[in-house]
């Protein structure tokens, strides 16, 4: 059965189940068709409540993803000597997984990360070195991402260059680097 907005999504909170006899509400959400009296999901009162506080051991995990696309940068890696000496237009686009909290409704920081100093770390890393594979600057910049900012669980590199010395007509060539917080002693 599809909700009022056609979503067919039905977001249930233990606090929004009601009881009701067989045909008192056409059309609203049968949760239990097995008990003599149904549990019904009010959408309406739904959206207007926000989460139950009381409920002991009960723990509201927000899962939360940043993500930066189109980063571009001039940077001088790749396995040829031109490449490394003249340089070339790299793409980088990052998505990374935070750490679960419980809201964002306080509208702190304390909770994310900053993108414009995820972008500075990304930029300042590509610079640092010059790399012969997109697969080792992509780890590079992954590594050095989730060694900065703690509240990274995981993070997706993906590099690319527009110009790579191939004799046929394409319009980029990249690769895409994952990583999770808790494989970082391995990696390194």
């Amino acid at each position: 059965m599809e909700d009022d907005d056609g979503s067919g999504r039905h977001p249930v909170v233990w606090s929004d189940v009601t009881t009701h006899a067989p045909g008192d509400l056409p059309g609203a959400i049968i949760l239990s068709e097995a008990l003599t009296r149904f549990a019904v999901v009010d959408p309406i009162q739904n959206a207007r409540r926000s989460p139950p506080s009381a409920t002991p051991n009960r723990r509201f995990g927000m899962l939360t993803s940043i993500n930066i696309t189109g980063l571009k940068t001039y940077g001088y890696h790749g396995l040829f000597d031109e490449e490394r000496t003249l340089g070339q237009k790299f793409t980088f686009d990052i998505a990374a997984k935070l750490q679960d909290v419980e809201t964002h409704r306080d509208d702190q920081l304390n909770s994310s990360v900053r993108y414009d100093a995820v972008v500075e770390e990304a930029i300042m890393i590509a610079g640092s070195s010059r790399f012969q594979t997109l697969e080792a600057l992509g780890e590079t910049i992954a590594l050095g991402l989730l060694g900065r900012f703690e509240l990274m669980e995981s993070v997706v590199v993906a590099v690319s260059k527009q110009s790579p010395p191939i004799p046929h007509t394409i319009d980029q060539v990249g690769v895409e680097v994952s990583i999770r917080r808790c494989e970082l002693t391995q990696a390194q």
